[in-house]
C-alpha cells in the first residue's frame, strides 16, 4: 500500500512533464458532484480530479431554498486525507462556500494554492472544521467584496494567509 506521501510525490512527478491528460469536460456542479461520488468511496482516502475540466462551472457549491446553508462540493467526505484538482481552471467560478466543509481528516488540497480565485464572491465556510488541513493561499487574489465569513473555522492546522481579515 502507497503512503500518501508516495501518492504526492507521483503526482507532482506527472503533473511537472509535459503529457497531456486528456480532461472530461463537466458543465455543472450536479454533474461534478455525481463524478466526485461515483469514484469516493468510504475506506478511500484519495480522490484525484485532475482529469476533469471544471471550466465552465460557476459555482461549486448548492444552496436548496429549503436549506439554510450552503452544500458544498465535497462537504463531509471525512476520510478523505488527499483531493487532487491540480490544474483546474475556476477563474469563471463566483461561489465556493463551504466546497470542503466537514472535511475533517482532509490534509492536502493538490493545485489549491493556484487556482485564480479572483473572481469569487462567497467562499463562506469554505474550509470550515478541515481540522487537519495544510495549505498555502497566500498567493490568493481575493475580491475586496468577498465574503469570507467561517472560512477558516475549525481549521487547527492551517497557517492564515495574509489576507485573511478575521
Amino acid at each position: 500500500m502507497k503512503t500518501l506521501t508516495q501518492h504526492i510525490n507521483e503526482w507532482k512527478i506527472t503533473n511537472d512533464s509535459n503529457v497531456e491528460i486528456k480532461k472530461v469536460k463537466v458543465e455543472s456542479y450536479k454533474e461534478l458532484s455525481s463524478i466526485i461520488y461515483d469514484r469516493y468511496q468510504e475506506d478511500n482516502k484519495i480522490i484525484d480530479l485532475s482529469d476533469i475540466d471544471v471550466s465552465n462551472i460557476i459555482s461549486f457549491s448548492d444552496q436548496q431554498v429549503w436549506m439554510p446553508y450552503y452544500y458544498g462540493l465535497f462537504s463531509c467526505l471525512h476520510n478523505v486525507e488527499i483531493i487532487n484538482i491540480t490544474g483546474w481552471n475556476i477563474s469563471n467560478a463566483e461561489n465556493l462556500a463551504c466546497m470542503f466543509y466537514k472535511c475533517i481528516n482532509l490534509k492536502t488540497i493538490l493545485g489549491i494554492e493556484k487556482l485564480n480565485v479572483s473572481n469569487v464572491i462567497t467562499f463562506k465556510g469554505m474550509f470550515y472544521h478541515c481540522e487537519n488541513l495544510k495549505c498555502d493561499l497566500n498567493n490568493w487574489k481575493i475580491h475586496k467584496d468577498a465574503i469570507i465569513s467561517g472560512m477558516f473555522k475549525g481549521c487547527y492546522n492551517l497557517t492564515l494567509p495574509k489576507w485573511y481579515k478575521y
